[in-house]
């Protein structure tokens, strides 16, 4: 309920980028605390990365600058493990504890959860969590689609992970679930009209225990740069290059900050070797 009350609340607030958001409620258990984990200002989010066993037991939203309602820049990924050395209260190290960025436990594997190149950025999911003693998040499909305020969500998710291990019976909300029911929950949610996914909320501690949404209007870095490639007069991307052998035609102050990406982007080749 506290959750439920905190999505109300901030449905009309805003983040750094002074954006209005919503804050749909978290699908899953009442273990754990609270995290919150809002995208930046010209970032969507695009998926996650997570550590898994039997259940999820960490969770890393992947937020991506984008530059067009499906060009992205490169998804920033962890190198390694995702883990970290648990620092002790006499200042001693042991065992291992989730990276900054993560939330959750330091158990399982890591996973990745991407949206299509096509449809890169997240605007709904179907979540299913369960357990005994403690329900605990076990099956993420997530529904992408592009980076505009007007679009149909699709029929069918556009990437799924289900546990390891995990043995579904018929859908329940479009999500194969098995065991017991008293012991299960789980949800489908979207993010409301005009808007798409702009980062992650829930609770997490030793696992994953539950997670939702944040919402918001459409990110996009208009600095004209992107991906090797700026925007051209009328709108759409020339090669740099180009760009900058332009600039220097009109003698534009530009010109000589160009010059030098378009020489980044050519790295020269030495006796067969590239420098």
């Amino acid at each position: 309920m506290l959750m439920l009350l905190l999505g109300l609340l901030t449905a009309a607030g805003g983040q750094g980028s002074g954006d209005a958001v919503s804050y749909l409620p978290p699908i899953g258990g009442s273990g754990g605390g609270q995290f919150k984990a809002p995208c930046g200002a010209t970032q969507n989010l695009t998926g996650f990365e997570l550590r898994v066993g039997d259940d999820v037991d960490a969770i890393r939203p992947v937020c991506v600058v984008t530059y067009g309602p499906a060009k992205i820049g490169t998804p920033p990924l962890t190198n390694g493990s995702g883990l970290a050395p648990a620092q002790g209260t006499a200042g001693q190290f042991g065992g291992q504890v989730v990276s900054p960025g993560w939330f959750g436990g330091s158990g399982g594997h890591m996973e990745r959860l991407l949206c299509p190149e096509h449809t890169p950025i997240v605007i709904g999911m179907d979540i299913a969590a369960e357990g005994v003693d403690t329900i605990v998040v076990n099956n993420i499909h997530l529904y992408c689609g592009q980076a505009i305020a007007s679009q149909t969500p699709q029929t069918y998710p556009s990437a799924v992970f289900d546990a390891p291990g995990y043995t579904p019976s018929p859908g329940w909300l479009g999500i194969g679930i098995g065991g017991d029911p008293a012991h299960l929950q789980g949800g489908h949610q979207i993010c409301p009209a005009g808007m798409v996914a702009v980062g992650l909320h829930g609770r997490s501690g030793k696992w994953l225990d539950a997670m939702g949404l944040i919402c918001g209007a459409p990110r996009m870095d208009t600095s004209g740069k992107s991906l090797g490639r700026v925007a051209g007069p009328s709108g759409p991307a020339i090669p740099i290059c180009d760009a900058a052998r332009n600039a220097r035609a009109r003698n534009s102050p530009a010109a000589p900050a160009l010059e030098a990406q378009c020489r980044a982007s050519h790295p020269p080749v030495t006796l067969g070797r590239v420098a």
